[in-house]
């Protein structure tokens, strides 16, 4: 280890510091907001079956998920992300907690996301955290497609790119998908379903 290089925490953030998934409960709540999008509701169970059956990738079948967006500029899933979290949402204090001893101990946080990065910002702010890499929706002919989903070898990927002078000091993910993140880190940290931590 370099003393001297910078030394970067990395968070996932569903099943992480999220409790549950942000990605459906966004589209839960969009529903709510827009209930004539309700027949995306199809394609998404279709998607679900065929990603099920090994059929689709997760890539495509996340292509498919966020379909329901279709007609809605970035400036409006923004105001829709903003609305969303403006409720109270359930985070997992115990990884909280370890997020602010980090910040506080002047390491660099970063969160790392699978759920697209337009949906998350918002909640990464509320955390004064201001460096995010996540799924990249990209627009294309009024619908929004994803090229490379931020899970597994690509998130590390992602987080190489985004700090590649840091020392990856510590890593925290509930997904067996980010072990080679975790392994990578000087220290991984497991989180488990009922919120409790165990090393890697």
């Amino acid at each position: 280890m370099d003393s001297n290089k910078a030394k970067l925490a990395v968070f996932d953030f569903d099943g992480t510091l999220y409790k549950g998934d942000s990605f459906v409960d966004f589209c839960a709540f969009y529903y709510l907001k827009k209930p004539w999008r309700l027949w995306f509701f199809f394609i998404q169970l279709g998607g679900f079956l065929f990603w099920k059956l090994g059929l689709l990738s997760s890539t495509l079948f996340k292509s498919l998920f966020i379909q329901y967006l279709f007609w809605d500029s970035e400036m409006e899933i923004k105001r829709m992300s903003q609305l969303f979290w403006e409720r109270p949402r359930n985070f997992n204090e115990i990884v909280i907690e370890r997020l602010v001893f980090y910040q506080k101990e002047g390491y660099t946080i970063l969160i790392a996301s699978a759920s697209p990065k337009l949906l998350i910002e918002i909640a990464c702010l509320k955390l004064h955290v201001k460096h995010v890499v996540g799924t990249e929706l990209i627009p294309y002919k009024k619908r929004h497609v994803v090229t490379k989903n931020c899970r597994g070898p690509e998130k590390l990927i992602q987080v190489k790119r985004a700090f590649p002078e840091h020392h990856l000091a510590v890593a925290y993910s509930d997904n067996k998908d980010d072990l080679e993140l975790l392994q990578q880190a000087e220290r991984g940290f497991l989180v488990l379903g009922d919120g409790n931590i165990k090393p890697c």
